[in-house]
């Protein structure tokens, strides 16, 4: 056998084993929860991203920004694309608190005001997609200017002895100590997030930057699929493998936390991710091999063909 030949055969063993592999292992992470392949690669050992909230940047007009959301569901939606989720969230009222906070997040990154997303993760069940996400930002209301917390969904800043609640004092927050103060006339100023919710949580963040790419892969790769969850499950998914999804940043003790006795999620997501990336990377190969080999097989034919005709 030629020595190309022989690479090629190998490349197409390979890409066949991987997919095979990817096949297997999506199929375990749908069984399962598809999240949790997210999550087991999103979530790393990293420290919380750094702002200089004391630089000269535009302030959220949280009164007019959050006042003027028509809140009018917490279903989840599918949209992926930034500028429909902005529409489903921000001007339609729609979405569950992820949704809503990567639909502020669109505003936020158009006006270049300052922000990051938090994430609250019950030890117990973030692999399964429960869980919590606010918006860390630059903030106006009431006339002040401060740095902390907005919960999205229920239209409210977060407090605590009447005080502007930041990241420090979430994590040292025990249970039914936060206060909800509502920046919106729809807000009841009531969740059962800041309850027995926070007796066994890790408090996780992601940067703009890692938004912001996110956002702008999703543009460049988005063809229409006809079914908005299929999209989010795919995108998100491919997201993952190119490493677009926004990476959570925790402490090393919180990751130990999360990931005790859950080292196999770990293994199986870390195995798909460069599956799929050595099957995205051979694949051109193989496919312009295929045609190469396509071609010559009709241009012999035709030679044949023509040979035969002359010889008649």
């Amino acid at each position: 056998m030629h020595p190309i030949r022989r690479i090629l055969l190998t490349i197409e063993l390979v890409a066949a084993a991987a997919a095979l592999l990817v096949c297997v292992l999506a199929a375990g992470f749908l069984w399962e929860s598809p999240i949790s392949f997210q999550k087991a690669s999103a979530i790393t050992v990293g420290p919380d991203p750094v702002v200089d909230w004391d630089a000269a940047s535009p302030v959220l007009d949280a009164k007019r920004v959050i006042g003027s959301i028509p809140y009018s569901s917490t279903e989840p939606i599918y949209e992926v694309l930034p500028n429909a989720l902005y529409e489903q969230t921000m001007l339609y009222g729609k979405g569950n608190c992820a949704n809503k906070c990567r639909g502020l997040g669109v505003y936020l990154l158009r006006a270049g005001i300052p922000f990051h997303r938090v994430e609250i993760l019950p030890i117990s069940g973030f692999l399964y997609g429960q869980g919590h996400v606010l918006v860390r930002t630059k903030y106006q209301f009431a006339g002040e200017v401060r740095v902390g917390l907005i919960d999205v969904l229920e239209g409210s800043y977060l407090a605590l002895g009447g005080k502007p609640v930041d990241i420090a004092e979430l994590r040292r927050a025990t249970p039914f100590s936060i206060e909800m103060k509502p920046m919106t006339p729809l807000a009841d100023g009531q969740s059962d997030y800041y309850g027995s919710f926070l007796n066994d949580v890790v408090i996780a963040t992601t940067s703009p930057d890692a938004t912001r790419a996110y956002f702008r892969f999703i543009e460049a790769v988005y063809v229409p699929l006809g079914d908005k969850r299929a999209e989010r499950l795919l995108y998100n998914a491919l997201a993952v493998v190119c490493g677009y999804f926004p990476g959570s940043q925790v402490s090393e003790s919180d990751y130990d936390r999360l990931f005790a006795g859950r080292h196999w999620t770990l293994w199986a997501a870390w195995v798909l991710r460069w599956s799929a990336r050595v099957v995205l990377l051979l694949l051109p190969i193989i496919v312009v091999e295929r045609s190469v080999r396509l071609v010559r097989r009709f241009l012999r034919r035709g030679t044949v063909e023509r040979s035969t005709t002359m010889a008649a």
